[in-house]
């Protein structure tokens, strides 16, 4: 039992581990790299009690910060589509993406969106 109970543990620190590397590819807005962790971590993320929301922002983050407002649409679509909450962090992710490619009207549609 303790052996089975030292796998599982190991198993979860990998995916804390990962969780910490989504994050810093999404804060250096490394889509790619995003998108293949989360695809990593998403089978497992229950185990580590991982918010969905939260996963699929942190993917949302990496669009973003790259200022890739087509991609982040799209993100956004899939949460839609997949039943994952929309929150105040998920539309600013959104408007934020619109900025920094300065789409100005798509930045507003965002707004708009989120009120």
């Amino acid at each position: 039992v303790q052996e089975a109970e030292l796998d599982t543990g190991a198993a979860l620190g990998s995916l804390s581990a990962r969780l910490a590397d989504l994050n810093e590819l999404a804060t250096r807005g490394d889509v790619p790299g995003a998108l293949a962790v989360f695809d990593e971590i998403l089978p497992s993320k229950d185990q580590l009690g991982i918010p969905d929301t939260m996963l699929y922002n942190t993917v949302l983050k990496a669009m973003s910060n790259s200022g890739d407002a087509v991609a982040a649409t799209e993100w956004h679509e899939r949460m839609r589509r997949e039943g994952i909450r929309l929150n105040s962090k998920h539309f600013g992710k959104l408007i934020e993406a619109a900025a920094q490619a300065a789409d100005v009207e798509r930045a507003q549609y965002w707004f708009d969106e989120s009120q």
